[in-house]
């Protein structure tokens, strides 16, 4: 995700943003795994594990702010 940050950097101590987990195992059928693999001059990365070769979609929302991707159950 570009442009996205882990730190607010308008304060002195650089808090982070989120201060969720960095792996965590949702609870569904297809998606088995989301890990946050890093943050780096404004790009953040999050890798989603799924059970299979499945087809999927990305979108963006602006309001709020989000990133969508929709992954196909039935194939």
């Amino acid at each position: 995700m570009e442009p996205a940050l882990d730190a607010d950097l308008t304060q002195e101590s650089a808090p982070r943003t989120y201060t969720g987990p960095k792996r965590f195992a949702p609870d569904t059928a297809v998606v088995v795994e989301l890990v946050g693999t890093g943050g780096f001059e404004a790009v953040l990365t999050w890798a989603v594990g799924i059970d299979a070769e499945r087809l999927f979609r990305v979108a963006t929302f602006s309001d709020p702010p989000r990133i969508v991707i929709d992954v196909d159950s039935s194939s």
